[in-house]
């Protein structure tokens, strides 16, 4: 065992030298779920033995082959069980107790845990898949309930708490189609040690390089000169500001190449041709090499920001004399975003040039009645000038999205839309379900009874949301009750 011997006199003697030196991290262990208090350390290598041979003291195997649930309701046999358990913390480690304000070591490792599969084989085919797929999977092993996957990857750098929560979110999005607990997330948690005589360990896992990848997909996710996990501020679709920038903007040198314009029919065909032509985005668009299949999309639960113009009101309207300048302002600010992000073989006069191209051809067809060409090569101008001192603010353009689809796709927008609906509903539907089953297991822990009153008024759920969930937790409720009795 690691433990009781220097790592590299263990890889020697066991004859394995290609041993990862992150089997040689240490873990802080403590006596179960409800506990903080930190008991000892064991080495991740020792751990994961503990795992495969059932090395945990005073641990039946028929612990572990207690059923989760009996009749699509929690077991509580399983439940006392599952309280009991030891457990550990991959993340880090902490100064005696298991509090953020006393963390010790960031372990780089990843504790990420997926529930709630329908069996135990359906957990397994997963379980195959993710090892064949991603080589920075150090181990993966069934829970304790046999349904549910425990799985530690090594990332290069975690920073903190927030930021161990928002790469947990980008790894499930990216990597695990969104199945992943969003409730395992936290440096803190901490999992019960289970037994698992098939488990998977990499003995030489490869390093996700996390932080390389969030460069790559930042454009994607978030607008220039934000960091990557804040918000923006706004994510109204393109509605012109009622204040005139019509002296803000500055004087530079003007493109002065002609640009002349057809009367084209309609602003589709406009961006059409502009697109067909010049090469313009109007959208952001995602590398198609993240599809594994066209009509299965990129699933973002809790939304993404992402730019695409909206061009749709000015469909069957001009624009009016007080909203010209703010219209003309706005939307080649979106462009200047999408094309000197996404275009990187065009230099940047083309892209300039492009763009100016456009809105004045938007300004003389959509305009009633339409400024100066000077003018709008003005306010293009400004624009520029403001993207190339990092200082373009497009925050308010930005539109949350659930779901991006591959252009490849061949689903219709209904059927698009019903997929999108549900991804957007799933996080409240979860988030519900677990605020009513943490106040129905705190009642029964307390000796009291458990009503939709009570779940409702001692831990702040909304009556409604109770009674619309209530019917899923009444067989468990009912059992809790009655023990009461």
């Amino acid at each position: 065992m690691i433990d009781n011997m220097d790592f590299g006199v263990f890889k020697y003697v066991s004859g394995k030298e290609n041993l990862s030196e992150i089997f040689d991290c240490k873990l802080d262990l403590f006596n179960h779920i409800f506990s903080s208090e930190v008991i000892g350390n064991i080495s991740l290598y020792d751990l994961l033995l503990r795992i495969k041979y059932n090395l945990t003291h005073d641990i039946s195997v028929n612990d572990f082959l207690t059923t989760k649930y009996i009749e699509d309701t929690i077991n509580p046999l399983y439940q006392t069980i599952k309280n009991s358990k030891p457990t550990t913390c991959y993340n880090a480690t902490f100064y005696g107790s298991k509090k953020l304000e006393k963390l010790n070591v960031v372990t780089n490792l990843m504790f990420l845990d997926i529930d709630h599969f329908k069996s135990k084989d359906e957990a397994l085919a997963y379980k195959e898949t993710i090892i064949r797929k991603y080589d920075w999977i150090v181990s993966c092993n069934l829970s304790l309930s046999r349904v549910g996957l425990h799985v530690i990857i090594l990332v290069d750098r975690i920073v903190d708490n927030e930021d161990f929560n928002n790469k947990y979110d980008i790894i499930n999005s990216f990597y695990f189609e969104s199945i992943l607990d969003k409730g395992a997330k936290s440096l803190s948690r901490h999992t019960i040690i289970p037994y698992d005589n098939q488990i998977f360990i990499n003995e030489n896992p490869k390093v996700l390089a996390i932080d390389s990848i969030i460069k790559k997909v930042k454009p994607l996710i978030q607008p220039v000169n934000l960091n990557l996990y804040n918000q923006p501020i706004s994510t109204k679709e393109i509605k012109p500001k009622q204040k005139s920038t019509e002296g803000d903007v500055l004087k530079v040198n003007l493109i002065s190449s002609p640009h002349t314009f057809s009367c084209t029919p309609n602003i589709e065909q406009l961006a059409s041709d502009s697109a067909r032509n010049d090469g313009l985005l109007f959208k952001e668009v995602v590398d198609e090499n993240m599809f594994d299949d066209p009509d299965t999309p990129l699933q973002y639960p809790d939304g993404v920001h992402v730019m695409e113009l909206n061009l749709y009101p000015y469909k069957n309207k001009k624009v009016q004399i007080k909203n010209r300048y703010n219209t003309i302002g706005a939307i080649s600010a979106c462009l200047i975003y999408l094309n000197s992000n996404r275009l990187k073989d065009i230099p940047d006069i083309k892209k300039k040039s492009a763009i100016l191209k456009f809105m004045q051809g938007f300004n003389h067809q959509f305009c009633e009645p339409p400024i100066t060409s000077e003018e709008v090569c003005n306010s293009v101008d400004g624009n520029w000038n403001h993207y190339v001192n990092g200082v373009l603010n497009v925050n308010r353009y930005f539109k949350k999205k659930y779901t991006l689809w591959s252009k490849h796709s061949t689903l219709t927008s209904n059927e698009k839309r019903s997929i999108t609906s549900k991804i957007k509903s799933r996080p409240v539907v979860e988030n519900s379900h677990r605020k009513i089953s943490d106040a129905i297991e705190a009642l029964q822990k307390a000796g009291i009874k458990i009503t939709q009153a009570n779940v409702a008024k001692d831990y702040h759920i909304g009556k409604t949301t109770v009674k619309k969930y209530w019917s899923e937790f009444k067989p468990l409720v009912k059992e809790y009750n009655l023990k009461l009795k």
